[in-house]
């Protein structure tokens, strides 16, 4: 909640001074207010209050191939300044980032479910947002989703998207044979900056465990419902 922007509910993906947000945290962020509503740390109408600012700016925000918009075909780059919330570092429009920013958007639909005029707008914006993602663009013609699309140089490719995993150490460290000497001086896994990314499922995680809270709420996603039952999933609470 801190180091959220309330003008436009963007959260920063990490501590470090003059970083910008990620989508993902952002995403996650929209699944933990509802916890912090049942938990006390947050009033339900503060949470409205900044669930609608991040809707409301996702939605109204520019969406183009220009290289400096805020998304392109309903999708988001994986990075934004946390004031303009324009395009930072030259980062790729990020299919698995933006599917993190609609999973919190759809969640936050099916919780705020009071009909009040704010609570509506909330289920209204989700709901916009998660259609107005193109997928069967983000395919690229192929059988399987792409990793992600740079307006400077298209479709990113399988290995340009490993490269993240690179950065913390995932191919290295976990190598069996050739273990990769970690040039961080804080270590393949230790930070000294808190992730949104990290800390969100932590929350969404604990909650679960304790209340069920994000099963019941997954479970009252119609799109969820039947996407699973397209998928062949049968039986128990489908």
């Amino acid at each position: 909640m801190h180091e959220t922007n309330p003008a436009n509910g963007l959260v920063v993906d990490k501590t470090a001074a003059d970083w910008p947000a990620s989508i993902a945290a952002t995403g996650l962020a929209l699944a933990c207010y509802p916890v912090s509503v049942e938990r006390g740390f947050m009033t339900r109408a503060a949470a409205v209050e900044r669930t609608l600012a991040t809707l409301r700016f996702f939605w109204n925000s520019p969406q183009g191939p220009e290289p400096d918009a805020t998304g392109y075909r309903g999708f988001y780059y994986h990075f934004l300044d946390m004031q303009t919330g324009r395009r930072a570092w030259q980062c790729e429009l990020s299919t698995v980032d933006s599917a993190f920013l609609l999973a919190g958007a759809l969640t936050a639909g099916i919780y705020f479910d009071a009909s009040t005029a704010e609570e509506s707008e909330i289920r209204t914006l989700g709901d916009a947002l998660y259609r107005r993602a193109d997928w069967q663009w983000a395919q690229n013609q192929g059988a399987t989703v792409t990793h992600g699309w740079k307006p400077e140089s298209g479709f990113l490719n399988h290995q340009a998207k490993l490269t993240e995993f690179n950065a913390y150490g995932f191919k290295a460290s976990f190598n069996p044979s050739h273990p990769g000497k970690s040039g961080n001086p804080y270590g393949w896994w230790v930070s000294p900056w808190h992730f949104g990314l990290n800390q969100g499922p932590i929350i969404l995680m604990i909650e679960n465990y304790r209340t069920g809270l994000l099963w019941r709420l997954m479970r009252n996603c119609p799109y969820i419902l039947t996407d699973l039952r397209q998928a062949g999933f049968k039986g128990g609470w489908l």
